[in-house]
């Protein structure tokens, strides 16, 4: 029987770029999974990964996802689990808003698909959450909406670097706790003489040049499986 490797994840492991070209989203040809699926051999790649999905949208669906025994399950969220309501700060900058997924919820969002998924017989592997552009993403969302406003609610830009930085220290927590394979695309990324490089002009999308990182960071864990 041929080994499986699952993805769970969102817009990042499903290839997805901002094309400065065609100016929208678009799959990247020659994305890392792409690659990886190309070079497997036997090792079958099943990518279930969509464009905004969150932990708490993958534990909801876990059970009318097909994993069997054996699989190697490959869970890579957070970037869309801390993202925040960037409209309603706008207009509400005196406010107090959540995470589209609290950092409390996500963590054990994480735990639970790890316990879940182990009740498969599957084997979990985690990744953490690219490193975001601060800068380059604050520009990217107040793009129609107040800037004054939305920094008057940070206090400074890089409270965005920080705040996104917190879901991929839980990650690498419960993996340690849990006893879980940790990809660590974050630490990758932050590696390279300058990370920002590597991301698209939103500031959260690794472009070309970070699918190849990420294709190099993945494959001695592929090549294990």
């Amino acid at each position: 029987m041929s080994k499986k490797i699952v993805i769970l994840g969102d817009s990042i492991a499903k290839g997805i770029v901002f094309s400065e070209e065609k100016n929208r989203y678009t799959r990247l040809d020659g994305d890392c999974v792409s690659r990886i699926a190309q070079m497997s051999g036997d090792l079958e790649i099943r990518n279930l990964a969509s464009m905004g999905r969150t932990s708490a949208d993958a534990l909801a669906s876990l059970d009318h996802t097909q994993i069997s025994a054996g699989d190697y399950v490959v869970v890579e969220y957070g970037g869309n689990d801390s993202d925040m309501p960037w409209k309603q700060i706008a207009e509400a900058p005196d406010a107090v808003h959540e995470a589209r997924v609290p950092l409390p919820q996500f963590t054990q969002s994480i735990a639970s698909l790890i316990e879940r998924i182990r009740a498969k017989d599957a084997v979990p592997v985690l990744t953490t959450p690219l490193p975001v552009d601060a800068a380059r993403y604050f520009s990217w969302i107040t793009r129609s909406l107040d800037p004054a406003a939305v920094l008057h609610w940070l206090g400074d830009i890089q409270h965005i670097y920080r705040w996104q930085e917190r879901y991929a220290n839980a990650v690498r927590k419960i993996a340690a706790v849990k006893s879980v394979a940790l990809i660590d695309m974050r630490d990758a990324f932050l590696s390279c003489d300058n990370f920002t490089d590597l991301l698209c002009s939103d500031g959260i999308h690794p472009n070309r040049n970070g699918h190849d990182v990420l294709f190099r960071t993945a494959v001695p864990f592929v090549s294990m499986a």
